[in-house]
């Protein structure tokens, strides 16, 4: 067992954020026709199916089509090819063609937060700045790691239920890896280990589904079946904060004909007016996030199942990836996530068969393992998954994860899992009223263990992560573009393995963060 370490340590000094002037900050004057060709020019670049005739009066997001990281790497693309700085900080206001334009030819606000940074030197500036990106762990002992000589708390994992560090696990992956060897070099295509079939009907009697499939990651499963699924005759409907690896299968199957549109954030009026509009196509899927990853929020799939019965074309695909593994059966006040941890389908009493549903979900938070599955309605459907590519060409999960895999889910669908589920939910609800209670705002909804604190500006961001490293406190900053350019925030997630003293020590820290950063939002 690694050694645990001492708080005692010198603080580190918080140095202030001198962002300065960007020596890039006076811009040549940029017209127009310019910036509309550039556009069309990128659109290609990155390969959208359809280009509409652009004007200035056009929205980036809604007539163009531009998600928010497609416009971040459109003003990229715009600042490499004309030799300018974009202002990000400014760059929130933008909606249309013309505000661009305007924005690129006025000189930088000198009192802006970030005053005369290009969107790239705001890359660097993260990537440099604040302490909590690209460490190395050299020991860990529960939630304490060590990094580089100094005790860090861990709020940056997602292995909610701490299986990670479960003896029981340790012991069943050694007594695997003697029979199967590290790794199952074969194609699923040609042969799989009975891990694998064990594995998938456990996961069948969890969810009360027919069929799954297990792939290595959700990524390979999205870039893989969505493709699948499309044709000149298909419609995706995407919610504009699904994950990025939903949006990059829709872009591999507008590829192959489909068309993608996307409709505002758990938006159900805005998306019933898209379906009303969509009955030309023969098929169209709704693509969400179960949990949304920045906020904890769930997708409002109980409307959106409603939705779906009234349109014969449409089919609701959800990404689970954070919601399975806690979320159960009938939530009650003794347990407050629900009973058995098989995700959102069991929260909602969802049937995929009837509700008309595609439901993926990941191992590798709450179980810990390298690993994802994907429901399938019938064999047929099974056969079409099993002709994807990622299927058939990437590699297997290795022995350990299916191993772990396995005994993770017996333990969540028996009454130690509900046990871990609700030292969760306590230590979550301890975290968020100890937030609230020092004035800050931390979004959480149900105390869900996916917890934001907004601060607001980058420089705010920036310095309030300093503080926490100085505390010894590892968290996830949520910043442009994954969140708004001035309410960036700072992502909390907890697990069954941190302490109540772990926690009491994060909101120890969030309370200097509140009294050096008097800008940051109040509760």
């Amino acid at each position: 067992m690694p050694t645990e370490y001492s708080l005692d340590e010198p603080q580190e000094t918080i140095q202030s954020i001198d962002l300065g002037e960007s020596e890039s900050s006076a811009k040549p004057k940029l017209d127009g026709q310019s910036l509309l060709t550039a556009c069309h020019d990128f659109c290609k670049k990155i390969k959208k199916r359809r280009i509409p005739e652009l004007n200035l009066d056009m929205h980036l997001s809604t007539d163009v089509g531009l998600d928010s990281v497609e416009q971040v790497e459109f003003l990229l693309y715009v600042e490499e090819r004309f030799g300018i700085s974009i202002d990000p900080d400014r760059f929130s206001a933008v909606q249309t063609f013309n505000d661009l334009l305007t924005l690129v030819n006025e000189p930088a606000d000198s009192e802006a937060a970030l005053s005369g940074l290009s969107i790239t030197e705001l890359q660097r500036h993260l990537i440099h700045e604040i302490p909590q990106f690209y460490n190395d762990v050299d020991e860990q002992s529960g939630r304490k790691l060590k990094i580089k000589g100094k005790l860090v708390f861990d709020f940056a994992s997602a292995n909610y239920l701490g299986l990670d560090l479960d003896e029981r696990i340790f012991q069943r992956i050694e007594k695997d890896l003697r029979k199967w060897g590290t790794h199952p070099s074969w194609s699923r295509a040609i042969a799989s280990p009975t891990l694998y079939t064990q594995l998938e009907s456990t996961l069948c009697q969890a969810l009360g589904v027919p069929r799954v499939l297990v792939y290595p990651t959700i990524t390979l499963i999205h870039l893989g079946i969505l493709p699948l699924l499309a044709s000149h005759e298909t419609l995706f409907l995407v919610d504009d904060r699904a994950h990025k690896s939903i949006q990059e299968g829709v872009d591999l199957a507008t590829a192959k004909g489909g068309t993608k549109k996307y409709f505002p954030h758990n938006d159900v009026a805005a998306l019933k007016v898209e379906l009303d509009n969509a009955k030309g196509y023969k098929d169209v899927y709704i693509c969400i996030d179960g949990v949304y990853s920045m906020t904890g929020v769930d997708a409002r799939l109980p409307e959106m199942v409603k939705l779906c019965k009234d349109y014969a074309n449409v089919t609701l695909y959800v990404d689970d990836a954070h919601g399975f593994g806690l979320w159960g059966s009938s939530p009650t006040e003794e347990n407050p996530y629900g009973t058995g941890g098989a995700g959102l389908l069991r929260k909602y009493g969802i049937d995929v068969r009837t509700d008309k549903v595609i439901y993926v979900a990941g191992l590798s938070k709450a179980f810990s393992s390298l690993g994802a599955f994907i429901t399938c309605r019938s064999d047929e459907e099974l056969e079409l998954f099993s002709t994807a590519a990622t299927f058939i060409n990437s590699g297997p999960c290795p022995t350990a994860s299916l191993s772990s895999a396995q005994m993770g889910l017996e333990i969540s669908l028996s009454p130690e899992g509900d046990a871990l589920r609700r030292r969760v939910y306590d230590l979550t609800k301890r975290f968020v009223t100890g937030v609230r209670e020092v004035g800050l705002v931390a979004q959480s909804e149900n105390f869900f263990p996916l917890v934001s604190v907004e601060i607001g500006t980058i420089s705010a961001v920036t310095e309030a992560a300093k503080i926490l490293w100085s505390k010894g406190i590892l968290i996830t900053p949520a910043v442009y573009p994954n969140a708004p350019i001035k309410r960036s925030m700072l992502r909390f997630t907890i697990t069954a393995a941190n302490t109540n003293d772990e926690i009491d020590a994060a909101i120890d820290a969030l309370e200097m963060v509140r009294n050096r950063i008097p800008s940051a939002p109040y509760n």
